[in-house]
């Protein structure tokens, strides 16, 4: 791609509309001072939006619009080009692009327009397009007045930047270093959304312990209700009974009262019977004499009184037997009630000591599963110390590997830089045995002092051919050097890279997780069968390549081996029942047999 054609309509010193064309390679404008070769560049620079009016030598935008004579004073100024795009260098279907740019005056301000293809535009889309052709603000597509005077000033490091920019690796180290920092923001989420993740799966465990506890308190409540009925039923059983003892008392006591009221019925015929026995002696007194009828009187009040004595003796024996079976009654009532709170004790006392044996062993388990764990967080804590040691070793090297490379680089730009020299000194030699040769040949007078000249010229080419010579020498060796550290800084990046993985892991937690635990140790215990084991345990590897297995497996190191399907579903059942969590499970009864390798053993 390169410009076909500019048009200036009223641009500084071109007072009308200019087209000039421009061919493909290179193209040169001669001209006398002041004609307007410069203001051809201030075209370019001021369409094209790359540098401020201030470079195109003008205070303000309005300063370049044409200020010819009185007659013509316009308020405008475009400018225009057209691009050859044949070789789409701009992602764009046509052969022709074409940008333009406007500036109009006002009574109290001015407006500038970006038009691109003939739609209006702002100055960011221009850039935009243009960079996708690799022309930037920052690049040095326009190289103005100075610009190689101070190239030529320049370190060899600023060029190498100029270049850079230039060949367009300036831009990517831009995107590099964005991209970097995007990933370093990224990384530091993740670690702070891994803190978050650490932190809600630590509450998840508390719930679950949480849930645990709630679903073994509404057992217990339910296994209460359902005990709490069988002592209602039993206590209803025992009412039954005792009832039916009741009864029997009662129709005994019924009995005994029919018994009694049969006795005094007898009592009261006898009470008759002495009654109208008395009448008769009342009457027999009454015919016999005084003496006897007071004797009889006496006889008959002795008689009474005995009647009323065995009255009162039995009343208060029908009291005293009434009181009898009162207090009896009170008494089993009393038992009853007694029998009932010694069973609910009894009840409560072996309920206590069944929740104290099942607290005991549970605060047992929960001692020994503390000690393991103590013993595990021993363990992790000593493997993260050493492997973060590790991990700052590996760091440290890093950063002295990195700075001997750009030591190694800064010698190497230095060597280049004295290998240039000489280069030019040699040139600059060469051309003066050139011009000496030429001078002998000319002239036969100074002939000795030429042939010295070349002599000692001669002498400074042989000194500066092993002065370079040396210089490559060591530049070669530098590049040896470099890449000897290139390839020490990429085994240091892998031993960083595993250590890193090693402090995650840690960071993580070691060992296994609750549900292969779990079924590894009901394995053991027989509950579960078909069960082999973990990756980790039945895998065998040399121990130099223990690191590499571990992080490349991952979290796979933990699927657990086993003979059949069905074994695995017993398994997540078992699981599931004991709120395990999960864990997966590989049944060798589904896995095909992959083609082997040359290279690998199998234990």
């Amino acid at each position: 791609m390169y410009i076909k054609e500019i048009e200036f309509v009223n641009f500084k010193s071109f007072g009308k509309k200019v087209k000039i064309s421009f061919y493909n390679d290179f193209t040169t404008i001669s001209g006398p001072n002041g004609s307007g070769k410069s203001n051809i560049i201030d075209g370019i620079l001021f369409a094209l939006g790359l540098s401020s009016s201030r470079t195109m030598r003008a205070e303000k935008l309005t300063d370049l619009i044409y200020n010819g004579d009185e007659a013509k004073k316009p308020d405008f100024a475009q400018v225009t080009i057209r691009f050859d795009n044949t070789d789409r260098k701009m992602p764009l279907e046509l052969d022709e692009v074409e940008v333009s740019r406007k500036v109009r005056r006002t009574k109290n301000a001015y407006y500038s327009y970006f038009y691109f293809n003939g739609k209006a535009v702002s100055l960011g889309e221009i850039h935009s397009q243009l960079a996708k052709a690799g022309v930037t603000p920052e690049g040095y597509n326009v190289v103005m007045q100075g610009d190689v005077t101070q190239i030529t000033s320049m370190s060899s490091v600023e060029r190498r930047k100029i270049i850079d920019e230039i060949a367009g690796v300036a831009e990517f180290d831009d995107r590099k270093q964005k991209a970097l920092g995007e990933l370093e923001i990224v990384r530091q989420q993740v670690e702070r959304v891994d803190i978050i993740l650490e932190e809600v799966r630590t509450q998840l465990e508390k719930l679950a312990g949480e849930r645990d506890q709630a679903l073994k308190y509404q057992a217990l409540k339910t296994e209460k209700i359902k005990f709490e009925g069988y002592v209602l039923l039993s206590k209803l059983k025992d009412a039954r009974t005792e009832l039916e003892n009741v009864d029997k008392e009662l129709a005994g006591k019924e009995e005994h009262f029919e018994k009694v009221q049969v006795l005094l019925d007898e009592r009261v015929k006898e009470l008759e019977a002495l009654e109208q026995a008395l009448e008769t002696i009342s009457l027999e007194i009454r015919k016999k004499g005084e003496d006897e009828q007071l004797q009889v009187k006496r006889e008959i009040e002795e008689t009474k009184g005995e009647i009323s004595r065995c009255v009162d003796s039995i009343e208060l024996s029908e009291s005293e037997l009434e009181d009898a079976d009162a207090k009896r009654r009170k008494a089993f009532v009393d038992i009853d009630s007694t029998k009932g709170k010694v069973g609910e004790l009894e009840e409560k006392i072996e309920v206590e000591n069944v929740r104290k044996e099942s607290i005991s062993s549970e605060l047992s388990e929960r001692k020994t599963e503390r000690m393991l764990l103590q013993s595990r967080i021993a363990d992790v804590d000593a493997k993260f110390a050493a492997t973060r040691d590790e991990l700052m070793a590996a760091r440290k090297k890093l950063e002295d590997i990195k700075n001997e490379k750009n030591e190694l680089i800064r010698n190497e730009d230095r060597l280049l830089d004295t290998l240039r020299r000489k280069s030019s000194e040699l040139r600059d030699i060469e051309n003066q045995i050139r011009d000496a040769e030429a001078a002998f040949t000319a002239s036969d007078s100074d002939t000795l002092s030429v042939q010295y000249e070349i002599e000692k010229l001669t002498e400074n080419l042989e000194s500066l051919i092993e002065d370079r010579d040396d210089v490559e020498s060591n530049h070669f060796r530098v590049k040896e050097d470099i890449k000897k550290l290139e390839t020490r800084l990429h085994s240091l990046q892998q031993e960083y890279a595993i250590a890193e993985a090693r402090v995650r892991a840690s960071e993580q937690g070691g060992g296994y997780s609750r549900a292969v635990e779990m079924v590894i140790g009901a394995s053991r215990q027989n509950e579960l069968f078909g069960i082999h084991g973990t990756i980790a345990q039945l895998g065998k590897v040399d121990r130099r390549y223990a690191a590499a297995l571990e992080v490349a497996a991952g979290n796979r190191m933990q699927a657990v081996v086993v003979d059949t399907d069905g074994d695995a579903a017993e398994a997540i059942e078992f699981l599931k029942r004991r709120k395990g969590g999960r864990a997966t499970f590989l049944p060798l009864n589904k896995m095909r047999d992959s083609r082997r390798l040359e290279s690998l053993s199998y234990d």
